[in-house]
């Protein structure tokens, strides 16, 4: 399995919310490696989304390097 890991004040982006930030980088506790992001994406996602709210946590498989 090759995944992803970004560092925070990187872009990412995510097809369906488009481009962000990340801000906030969540470990695992057995494996201390990036299991998923708290990024600010550049438009909110659409209130069926996470309630609209901004920013929104994502996983790692999710995102990729804008």
């Amino acid at each position: 399995m090759n995944k992803k890991y970004f560092k925070i004040g990187e872009r990412v982006k995510y097809d369906f919310l488009g481009a962000g930030e990340v801000k906030k980088i969540f470990k695992g506790a057995l494996i201390n490696r990036p299991v998923a992001y708290l990024v600010l994406f550049d438009k909110a996602p659409p209130v069926r989304y996470n309630m609209g709210q901004n920013p929104t946590l994502q996983f790692c498989d999710e995102l990729s390097k804008e």
